[in-house]
C-alpha cells in the first residue's frame, strides 16, 4: 500500500430530501435554508410531490417533481398512492439510504414508501397536528388518522418545538427515543445583506409589521387589525404592514373596511424579503392562535426588530422565554395586543434593550448550528 498505508474512502450518504412544494411558507423557507448545506455532505435529490419553485436555491443541486401543480386538496389526497409509488422508484434510482420530509403529507408518503423499500424515513412534525388539522373536516380527520397509524413506524422524527415533542410521545405513542429537538434555523448572513435594501414605494413610516400567511383562524390578523384600530386612537401616525398572501386576503380587505382604518394599512403580499421590513419596522406583532415554531420571530429578533406575540401553545415561549427576548400577550386578547405596543411605543429604553437581547438570541440558532444537528441524525439513522 506504499509509505502512507490504507486510505480509508467514506462514501457520501444518498439522501433524498422530501417537501410538497418550494411555493411561500416558513417550512418551505427552511428547506431552502438547509438545502445548500446539505447537499455539501450529501448525495442529494431535492423532491417535490408537486411541481412549485418560488424560493430560489442553488441550481446545482438535482431536483425531481412527481406532478404538475395540483389546485385543490382533493388532487393531493387522490394522488398519494401515486406518489408513494414515484418515491418507491425513486429510492431504487437513486439508491437513498435516507428520505427526509417535511410537513405532514410528504411526510405520510415518506414512510408509506418506507414500508415497500425499507429506507429510514426520517421526518420533520412542524405543527400540533390537533390544531393544524382538527378543524379542516373530514380531510383533516384523515391526515390525523394517517399520522397517528403512520408516525410511529418513521425511523425517527425531529419535532422543531419541544412541545410538539411532548405531543408526539403523549398522543402518538412515538418512542422517546425516536425524537428528537431541532428549531428552525435563522440565515444570518442572508439577513445581515437584505436588511439595508430599500423598502416598497408604498410603505409609509412609521410602521407596524406583521410577517405570515393571511390565515386568520391561525395567524389571528383579526385580533391584530382591531388592536391596530385601538391603537392609532393614540398614535395617530402609525401604519401597519402585512407581509404573506394567504386564503383570507379579502376577508381582512372587508375588515380594514369595517374598522374604517382604509389607508392606514399596506398589504405587501409575499415578499422574498422580509428582512427590509424588519429591520425598519417599530416592531412585529404577532398574534397567532396556533404555531409550531414561528421563525418570523427569530427573523425579526436578528434584524432588531423588537417582537410581540401570543402565548400560544408552540413556539413563541421556547423562543422569546418569560418576556426575556420580547413580550407575550394571552392569545386572542385585543386589549392586550394594543397595550403592550403602546407601552413599548412610549419605552425608548425598553424597545432597545429588546432589539439587542433579542439579536444575541436570534444568533443561537444560525442555520450552520441547525444544519449540523440534522447531519448528525440522518448520519445516525444512516447505520
Amino acid at each position: 500500500m506504499g509509505q502512507y498505508g490504507k486510505v480509508k474512502i467514506t462514501q457520501k450518504i444518498s439522501l433524498i430530501f422530501l417537501v410538497p412544494s418550494l411555493q411561500f411558507g416558513g417550512a418551505e423557507r427552511v428547506a431552502v435554508r438547509l438545502l445548500p448545506h446539505l447537499a455539501e455532505n450529501f448525495n442529494l435529490v431535492l423532491t417535490t410531490l408537486e411541481d412549485r419553485f418560488l424560493y430560489h436555491f442553488p441550481q446545482e443541486i438535482k431536483k425531481v417533481s412527481f406532478s404538475p401543480p395540483l389546485n385543490n386538496p382533493y388532487s393531493h389526497i387522490i394522488r398519494i398512492p401515486y406518489h408513494v409509488f414515484r418515491l418507491s422508484r425513486l429510492v431504487i434510482t437513486t439508491r437513498a439510504q435516507i428520505v427526509l420530509s417535511f410537513m405532514e403529507q410528504a411526510n405520510i408518503i415518506n414512510i408509506m414508501s418506507s414500508f415497500f423499500k425499507n429506507h429510514r424515513a426520517i421526518i420533520s412534525q412542524r405543527t400540533m397536528p390537533q390544531q393544524q388539522y382538527g378543524h379542516k373536516g373530514w380531510m383533516g380527520r384523515l391526515i390525523l388518522f394517517a399520522s397517528m397509524c403512520c408516525y410511529p413506524k418513521a425511523s425517527h422524527i425531529v419535532a422543531i418545538s419541544k412541545e410538539i415533542m411532548r405531543y408526539l410521545i403523549s398522543e402518538y405513542k412515538v418512542s422517546p427515543e425516536k425524537v428528537s429537538f431541532i428549531p428552525n434555523p435563522v440565515d444570518l448572513k442572508e439577513l445581515e445583506r437584505e436588511m439595508v435594501r430599500p423598502l416598497p414605494k408604498g410603505v409609509k413610516k412609521p410602521f407596524l409589521l406583521h410577517v405570515g400567511r393571511l390565515n386568520m383562524a391561525q395567524k389571528g390578523q383579526d385580533i391584530l387589525l382591531k388592536a391596530f384600530a385601538k391603537l392609532i386612537q393614540k398614535w395617530p401616525e402609525l401604519h401597519l404592514v402585512l407581509v404573506g398572501d394567504g386564503p383570507d386576503k379579502e376577508k381582512i380587505l372587508r375588515l380594514i373596511k369595517f374598522l374604517g382604518i382604509e389607508g392606514r394599512v399596506y398589504l405587501a403580499g409575499w415578499q422574498q424579503n422580509v428582512a427590509a421590513f424588519m429591520a425598519n419596522a417599530e416592531m412585529l406583532l404577532f398574534p397567532s392562535r396556533y404555531e409550531g415554531w414561528p421563525n418570523v420571530l427569530l427573523e425579526a429578533m436578528a434584524c432588531r426588530c423588537p417582537v410581540v406575540a401570543a402565548d400560544c401553545l408552540s413556539g413563541p415561549r421556547e423562543i422569546i422565554g418569560n418576556n426575556r427576548y420580547g413580550v407575550l400577550v394571552p392569545v386572542d386578547s385585543v386589549e392586550a395586543l394594543a397595550n403592550t405596543a403602546s407601552r413599548l411605543l412610549s419605552r425608548s429604553d425598553l424597545v432597545e434593550h429588546l432589539r439587542e437581547v433579542g439579536h444575541k438570541r436570534a444568533r443561537e440558532f444560525s442555520v450552520e448550528r441547525i444544519a449540523s444537528r440534522y447531519e448528525e441524525v440522518i448520519r445516525s439513522a444512516a447505520h
